[in-house]
């Protein structure tokens, strides 16, 4: 089942090889994050997200997003 590229799926865990990683981004994640994450990871992360969702919804609409 496909999912919305309006849903925003993050993983984070204590412990991340390259192929966990992999099977994440795999299964439609946006990304993944090791424990502790830092607040510069999760704004970046974040920043990156809004941008996209509103990229996304003016594609569809044709309007400025939600912000």
């Amino acid at each position: 089942e496909q999912i919305s590229p309006l849903v925003t799926i993050l993983a984070l865990t204590s412990y991340t090889t390259g192929i966990v990683k992999n099977k994440c981004l795999n299964l439609g994640m946006k990304d993944v994050f090791h424990k502790p994450i830092s607040y510069s990871q999760l704004k970046r992360v974040l920043n990156r997200i809004l941008i996209d969702v509103n990229n996304l919804f003016i594609k569809m609409n044709g309007v400025l997003g939600f912000w």
